[in-house]
């Protein structure tokens, strides 16, 4: 067997998106599917079944992971084919097995692309919010430890909240739940939707606050 196992970050599907991922995969995978489920898991529950657009009904639905499995079986039950897709907050893991090397390739090349066409410039970006409150963070520890040296009361209370604010901000459920690896939406494909401006504002305040923070530095 023939097998390959992917990784994709930094993408945001939208309803649209995975009615066409499912509809693509059940084009691409073959005439035979033996075996075939979907399942969908909420904070309160696990939903199955065969059609992604029945499970996507309920636009008010809280996603945490989606799984899409397709099985094709030769004799004595044997395994010949089978694509797993499983999306959750951290990545999109693709599993892909095969008796036919070429076919394993394509789909492999298949599902790339598609989530290559998908990935989100600002949840690339956001990735650098740790690396911008950790020099955050360092500058206003070396800032608050020079202004308790020269009894500057302002400038400690300053660096004082300034350092409480990027300790808050760098809390990694916070960072994650502000800017996840993976993001699925129900609601209608926008251009830039709120929550990905709120991920964009939190990057310029962090370059900015950084800034802030360097300037009395150069004094």
């Amino acid at each position: 067997m023939y097998k390959s196992n992917k990784d994709y970050k930094s993408i945001h599907l939208f309803k649209e998106d995975l009615l066409q991922l499912d509809n693509l995969l059940k084009q691409k995978f073959g005439t035979i599917i033996d075996r075939k489920s979907i399942n969908l898991n909420t904070p309160n529950r696990t939903i199955s079944n065969e059609s992604m657009e029945q499970l996507l009904n309920d636009a008010s639905l809280k996603i945490e992971t989606i799984s899409i499995n397709l099985y094709k079986f030769g004799k004595g039950h044997k395994s010949e084919q089978y694509i797993r897709v499983y999306i959750h907050k951290y990545s999109i893991s693709v599993e892909i097995e095969g008796e036919n090397e070429i076919w394993v390739n394509g789909m492999e090349l298949f599902l790339s692309n598609f989530f290559k066409e998908r990935k989100s410039r600002i949840l690339k970006l956001a990735k650098f919010i740790p690396i911008l409150l950790g020099g955050f963070i360092g500058l206003n520890t070396s800032l608050l430890i020079n202004a308790a040296v020269n009894n500057n009361l302002f400038s400690i209370i300053i660096s004082g909240i300034l350092l409480i604010l990027g300790f808050i901000f760098s809390y990694p459920k916070l960072t994650k739940k502000i800017s996840p690896n993976v993001k699925v939406s129900l609601k209608e494909k926008k251009k830039i939707d709120r929550n990905e401006l709120y991920t964009l504002i939190g990057i310029i305040i962090s370059f900015i606050a950084l800034i802030v923070s360097i300037i009395p530095l150069w004094k």
